[in-house]
């Protein structure tokens, strides 16, 4: 039944490619023509395109034959590594690179990146079966070519010369292209190994509304990164359609020589096969294996390049900021530009605790505002003090060790709710679930530990998203709490708890807001004081506290 099997594969994938027949007719033809051309035999062409015509379909038989024959025993003769090593070698990679935890591999992305940045493929579908197919077709286009060197000296010359070039060619064009990665490596390695400090930190994994921050850092590199990488796809098509176009060429040139030798008696029938049948066997491998080894070289060089690479760290003279102590914050001539004016020279002081809510329309620069007091934007005009230290003094790791925060849009990954509020071992279930109770959500807290969620929350509804990043921010111990829109998707309920949660947080804890929902403003009963700032007057941004606070009526 294989027999059967084999030789169907044989005559129809094989013995069926007209063109190479046509190629090798054509290449006799000519190399036959020539010496009756120069002897002036011009009556005996016909018989040698109809011997050409008949020697090209043998060739092809014997080669097709012996390209079978050569990969039937290479199956039976080649060990493959498993797929247990083939996941080894990538989680490898992803510690290597990132030095990171899996759980925050498996939070921000880093594996999908780090295998976007190494091409971890490539080096273990070579050792995972290409190397020793490498190996054996190098071995046997070796011997291939000593054989053709006994019988003609002059074709080896041309198969090592092919050889040679085809290397040379696209090995420079693999260099070329690593160069460009390693330059984009080099800087994605600075980010991402900061990125590794910082979610190393003291209860920065239960910051998860941070890495929303970083994830979005990480998808525009993702686009750069498939930018080169198209580039580079479309350098190792260049080389292989020319590596390709050259063993054409040179097997043309071969089959030229060898006719003609036939035509002049310098080679008998049985050489001429033998020559024909071992140049191809010398050449045809030789695009899959200058491909693979410089694939394996680039691969393995940028591992190597990464791996020895040593972020210098950050040298700024960072002040300790002990945790849980900011009672005092305080914004002088603040100054927001960016493609345009955000907003400029604000100024204000919070020294108590109290809910302070900052008021605006949209696009005033109220996220901008709790990006910079949260650490998340550094960019910025004027000064901010936390107690008596300045907030550009204060690093990043220390800040977030201190604060809390739910950003505007709800950050959801892949697991279940509980990872998704703490994904430590030594998670407070009773208190997440009493969270979820007073904000209304108690069928959350119930489910918390066997409901697993998608990426971005898709099948939650827009207010469970909301409870859940809300959730996760009143969880975390802090000092100062940090919401932006938080009654987004809520219902009116829901907010009234949310109120109440907030006003009772505030008693001890620095708490911020930034919405335009009237309903929290007057259920916290704040209002505007006549000395808030403006960007303009068409687009007022200003902040409300209860230190500062008169009643609307």
């Amino acid at each position: 039944m294989k027999f059967k099997k084999w030789t169907h594969q044989l005559i129809l994938g094989k013995l069926a490619d007209s063109r190479l027949i046509i190629l090798f007719s054509a290449s006799y033809a000519l190399g036959f023509s020539i010496p009756l051309i120069l002897q002036g035999q011009i009556d005996s062409m016909r018989v040698a395109s109809i011997t050409s015509f008949l020697l090209a379909t043998i060739t092809v038989c014997i080669i097709c034959a012996a390209e079978f024959l050569t990969s039937m025993l290479r199956q039976k003769i080649l060990l493959r590594i498993s797929e247990e090593v083939d996941s080894a070698l990538s989680v490898s990679i992803s510690d290597l690179l990132f030095g990171m935890p899996s759980r925050v591999r498996k939070l921000t992305g880093a594996s999908r990146v780090a295998q976007t940045l190494v091409r971890p493929e490539a080096i273990r579908r070579f050792f995972g079966g290409a190397a020793p197919m490498v190996m054996f077709d190098a071995a046997a286009s070796l011997i291939a070519a000593a054989v053709v060197a006994i019988y003609s000296p002059i074709t080896a010359a041309m198969i090592i010369v092919t050889i040679m070039i085809i290397f040379f060619t696209t090995r420079r064009g693999y260099k070329m292209r690593r160069v460009d990665v390693r330059a984009l490596a080099e800087v994605e390695k600075r980010r991402f190994s900061m990125f590794s400090e910082y979610a190393q930190a003291a209860d920065i994994i239960r910051m998860s509304d941070w890495m929303q921050h970083f994830k979005r850092k990480l998808t525009d590199n993702l686009e750069n990164l498939h930018t080169v990488r198209r580039a580079h796809i479309e350098t190792s098509d260049y080389a292989d359609y020319g590596a390709k176009l050259l063993i054409r060429m040179s097997t043309v040139v071969i089959a030229v020589y060898g006719a003609s030798r036939i035509s002049t008696g310098g080679m008998t029938y049985g050489e001429f096969f033998a020559v024909q049948l071992f140049a191809m066997r010398a050449l045809a491998p030789m695009t899959i294996i200058t491909y693979w080894t410089n694939e394996l070289q680039v691969s393995l060089t940028h591992l190597e390049d990464l791996n020895a690479f040593r972020p210098e760290g950050d040298k700024t003279a960072y002040h300790q900021l002990p945790i849980a102590e900011i009672n005092h914050i305080a914004c002088t001539n603040l100054t927001i530009y960016r493609k345009r004016r955000i907003f400029e020279g604000v100024s204000f002081a919070i020294s108590n605790p109290g809910l302070y809510t900052i008021l605006g329309s949209n696009g005033c620069g109220k996220t901008t505002l709790l990006e910079i007091l949260s650490g998340l934007e550094t960019e910025y005009d004027g000064t901010i003090m936390l107690n008596s230290t300045p907030l550009s003094s204060i690093a990043p790791e220390d800040l977030w060790r201190t604060v809390s925060l739910a950003t505007q849009k709800p950050f959801i990954f892949n697991s279940s709710i509980l990872e998704n509020i703490d994904p430590t071992a030594d998670a407070d279930k009773s208190r997440i679930r009493h969270i979820f109770e007073q904000l209304g959500f108690a069928w959350l807290g119930k489910t918390m530990e066997s409901r697993v969620l998608e990426e971005g929350g898709a099948g939650l509804s827009g207010g469970e998203r909301r409870a859940i990043a809300l959730t996760r921010a009143l969880y975390k111990v802090a000092s100062v709490y940090i919401f932006d829109e938080p009654t987004n998707d809520l219902s009116e309920p829901s907010v009234d708890n949310l109120v109440r949660m907030l006003t009772e947080l505030a008693n001890d804890h620095i708490v911020l807001l930034a919405t335009h929902d009237r309903r929290i403003i007057n259920a916290s009963m704040v209002a505007v004081p006549r000395d808030g700032w403006q960007r303009d007057r068409s687009r007022p941004i200003s902040m409300i506290g209860e230190s500062k606070l008169h009643h609307p009526h």
